[in-house]
């Protein structure tokens, strides 16, 4: 499992920028509507809407920091430290936001 994405995010972000295909694929844990937008589509979009670019942006640059520092913990921590870190964050990511 390379990650656990919540619902409304994106997947494959960096893909649109490399020549190469993509090794992941992606499965869904429940019932879910899944939008695929061709590459030519995202490329005419980051040309023409500077605020979709810049969204854009931000979504790949946060998506490569959260994989350098999951990267960063496999090095880092301990085995017990990465659990409690995983736990956390699924519970931040999905847990029930009330109480």
């Amino acid at each position: 499992i390379h990650a656990l994405i919540p619902a409304g995010d994106l997947v494959g972000l960096s893909a649109l920028l490399e020549e190469e295909k993509s090794p992941y694929s992606a499965e869904v844990l429940e019932d879910s509507s899944v939008y695929v937008f061709k590459k030519t589509e995202v490329l005419e979009l980051l040309r023409t809407h500077p605020d979709f670019a810049h969204q854009f942006l931000c979504k790949v640059t946060k998506a490569k920091q959260n994989a350098y520092h999951r990267n960063d913990g496999l090095l880092n921590y301990k085995v017990r430290e990465r659990m409690a870190r995983c736990l956390l964050e699924l519970a931040e990511t999905f847990g029930d936001k009330g109480e």
